[in-house]
């Protein structure tokens, strides 16, 4: 809570330069306690005396509601300036505007009693010491309200040119914490036996530590130090001083009903520091505290049955559920359930851990509520609040079954989505995989060389080179994704069949989305950054050599031995973007064509033509000529999903060479999961996101066959 703490101080200031209009080096506060019993520490002023830099000083504090004269600026006397914390108190030059110089000096010349008073939003927390209530400032804080004034006859009556060192800031008064000394309560028999009955460990008593933990035990031991020392039992305590101390009988009534006042204190004192120590469960702290309250005890009886109570909660955790109590799930239970709850959605066993056998039993052992719970209450629970997954914390951390329930679906999405069997073609086709950190058109930036570096002659001149061309390709994110629902119906059919295979589904979309993708950037044939498609039967700028020049990167010959052959020979005789000069191709051969890529149609022929050692003849095998494509080493790339039987491409080695960019939206290569509470309907909806964008950076790089 915030709290405004208003002190009033002199200021202690090395000078006053009237030319500058500045006070410099004023104190306006110091570490200690002041005489409103407020206490500002030297970490407190240190960590927060920035607050005060640029505050306004105002002549006087203005009343609550005096919005006016706040408003009003010839009530300003200046500003706060180079606030900073030095030898335990904050210290601030008072820059002053003309009008209120005559106050100033007046108070130079006359020493009038003339200070500051802070007026600042602050964080304060009430604290006993020594008997006494102290507000223990914890910090300052921002607010328009906030000021730091200078005020007339200040409450510590300080003045403005003085030194700040008033009794009242550093100290306060003191009062005893006790009427009595611990030595006078000894010297009183009837005395010290209360204090023995009270307290575990007399002789280590202080009156500081008495006044602060026993209280009441010092009111009982006050009331019976007052009628002890009542006139009219004078004579009677003196008798008592040279013979064994008998008591009248109500006398001894009393001070047995003090005694056990004591004793119940002491024991409730003990009873919540051992709870607060021993870490129970709500409702587990709860049965101790009604089995122990408001009855004397034996230390030791209450730990005893502390350490059985968490002994069987341990053992109970085992199976994730303590009846009556709640769950205490420790991390071994807790580990295990987790891999439980894993293994239902894989439909395995998981370590020796047998899998959760529908979603009501990993709701209930989770939870520890009951079986009969509503589908409603548990499609409640399971929504939780919400789940991201870009915030989420770990779910081995967290006993939240919302959390935990969510966390574990997208571990499995993200299982099935990462599967390297099926719909990773794209990895073995794209060069570069980037983060993109907005939704901006990205650039891909690519430039030309410098052709071959002129002869300098002795003593000659070098000469500029040409400047090398340059070009691109753009592409931007695109969101993709879709919702699912969990139907309070399926929860309550219990239909672990549909919830065990929605994380699958999404994970598999996802995959498959973008491997489609990826492909579809080649498939499409899109314009590229130089004005031409990405595959071109004629442009010069995807030709090869001067028997090729016509040919660009795009053919019409169906796959053999002698199409590869002469698709090969056309991209080793291309120049990278920006590398003919002069009509001489300068880089020629750099761009090795390494993947072929068919439809399932052409796999048996594509793998021939990789892999025989052979020459293949259309179907046939040659068995006295060496296949020749075994030098190029090709790896065969099969996309289940192309239709055409025929087409056929070849790929630059993406290691080596500038082929295609998967760019993901803050570097996520993973979809996320997210859900929503339902008002309009009875279901828990996931959405599940998935951000990137593609782009083919070099058509040259690439060859296509569409026959």
């Amino acid at each position: 809570m915030t709290e405004f703490v208003r002190e009033s101080a002199v200021i202690e200031a090395d000078s006053f330069c009237e030319e500058e209009c500045v006070v410099r080096d004023a104190i306006l506060i110091r570490a200690g306690i002041s005489r409103n019993r407020n206490r500002y520490s030297e970490e407190v002023l240190a960590r927060d005396c920035h607050i005060i830099e640029g505050l306004p000083a105002r002549s006087g504090h203005y009343r609550a509601g005096d919005l006016t004269g706040r408003s009003d600026p010839r009530n300003l006397a200046g500003t706060w300036r180079n606030v900073r914390y030095q030898d335990g108190a904050i210290r601030g030059d008072l820059h002053v505007f003309e009008h209120y110089l005559p106050v100033l000096r007046a108070a130079r010349e006359a020493r009038d009693l003339i200070g500051v008073s802070i007026d600042l939003a602050a964080r304060p927390k009430v604290v006993r010491e020594n008997g006494q209530l102290i507000r223990e400032v914890e910090g300052f804080v921002a607010d328009p309200s906030n000021s730091v004034d200078i005020v007339v006859h200040p409450a510590a009556g300080g003045r403005l040119y003085e030194s700040a060192t008033d009794e009242w800031w550093t100290r306060y008064e003191e009062t005893k914490p006790m009427k009595l000394t611990i030595e006078e309560i000894k010297a009183r028999p009837a005395l010290w036996r209360l204090v023995e009955a009270a307290v575990e460990d007399p002789n280590a008593l202080t009156e500081e530590i008495l006044a602060e933990k026993y209280p009441k035990l010092v009111e009982a031991i006050e009331a019976l130090h007052e009628e002890l020392q009542a006139p009219e039992r004078r004579e009677r305590d003196e008798a008592q001083e040279a013979a064994p101390e008998q008591p009248r009988a109500s006398e001894a009534d009393e001070i047995a009903r003090l005694v056990e006042q004591a004793r119940l204190e002491r024991c409730a004192t003990v009873l919540e520091a051992r709870l607060a120590e021993a870490r129970l469960p709500g409702r587990a702290a709860e049965l101790v505290r009604s089995e122990f309250a408001g009855r004397v005890f034996e230390p030791g009886e209450l730990d005893r049955r502390i350490r059985a109570l968490k002994e069987a909660l341990d053992e109970a955790a085992e199976s994730g559920r303590v009846k009556g109590l709640g769950v205490q799930v420790t991390q071994d239970s807790r580990d295990r359930m987790i891999k439980a709850l894993d293994g239902m959605f894989e439909g395995r066993d998981i370590d020796g851990v047998p899998a959760f056998r529908s979603f009501r039993e990993a709701y209930v052992r989770w939870t520890g509520k009951d079986w009969l719970t509503s589908p409603l209450e548990i499609l409640r629970d399971t929504h939780g609040g919400g789940y991201d997954s870009e915030r989420s914390v770990e779910a081995m951390l967290s006993t939240t079954w919302a959390t935990v329930f969510a966390d574990r679906m997208h571990k499995r999405l993200i299982a099935e989505f990462n599967r390297a069997d099926a719909d990773q073609e794209w990895r073995q086709i794209a060069s570069t995989i980037s983060s993109v950190s907005d939704f901006r058109t990205q650039y891909l930036v690519k430039y030309g060389g410098f052709g071959v570096l002129p002869v300098v002659t002795e003593n000659g001149t070098y000469q500029p080179l040409d400047n090398p061309l340059d070009g691109g390709e753009t592409y931007t994110l695109a969101k993709r994704g879709g919702l699912f629902s969990i139907t309070m119906e399926t929860i309550a059919n219990d239909d672990l069949r549909t919830i065990r295979n929605i994380p699958v589904a999404m994970g598999r979309a996802a995959r498959q989305t973008l491997n489609r993708d990826v492909f579809a950037a080649l498939t499409t044939n899109p314009t590229m950054g130089d004005g031409v498609t990405l595959f071109h039967s004629t442009s010069t700028l995807r030709g090869g050599d001067g028997s090729t020049t016509g040919s660009g990167n795009q053919d019409s010959t169906a796959l053999s031995s002698a199409s590869l052959a002469a698709r090969r020979l056309n991209m080793l005789k291309r120049a990278t973007f920006g590398n003919t000069i002069g009509g001489n191709r300068m880089d020629a051969g750099t761009i090795i064509p390494k993947v072929i890529i068919v439809p399932p149609d052409l796999e048996e022929t594509a793998w021939r033509l990789a892999n025989s050692p052979v020459v293949v003849q259309t179907s046939n095998f040659n068995a006295t000529e060496p296949n020749f494509h075994r030098l190029g080493a090709y790896n065969v790339l099969v996309v289940p999903f192309w239709t055409d039987p025929n087409d056929w491409y070849l790929c630059a080695d993406p290691a080596g060479a500038p082929t295609l960019e998967v760019g993901f939206f803050q570097g996520r290569q993973q979809p996320e999961l997210f859900t929503k509470d339902e008002f309009e309907v009875d279901a828990l909806t996931y959405k599940i996101r998935f951000i990137y964008g593609i782009a083919v950076e070099e058509p040259l790089c690439w060859d296509r066959s569409v026959v």
